[in-house]
């Protein structure tokens, strides 16, 4: 008994690091907006920052605008 419930924990335990562990983030900007982001942003351009939000909405903000990045 406590053998399958430990197989059946570490089943889960898997399970969530494939599928529900992506990472968000928490976008703030100079004016005071917040954005909650699916996924790390797109740091690549030198004047943008590129990324999609949890409600699936494609945004892209000029660097300078924004007041912070954090991981959640």
């Amino acid at each position: 008994m406590v053998k399958k419930a430990l197989f059946l924990a570490a089943i889960i335990l898997v399970a969530l690091m494939f599928f529900g562990c992506a990472k968000t983030y928490t976008i703030r900007t100079t004016d005071g907006k917040e954005y909650v982001s699916q996924g790390a942003p797109d740091l690549t351009n030198d004047r943008f920052i590129r990324f999609e939000t949890t409600a699936g909405r494609k945004v892209l903000i000029k660097q300078d605008e924004i007041s912070s990045i954090q991981e959640n």
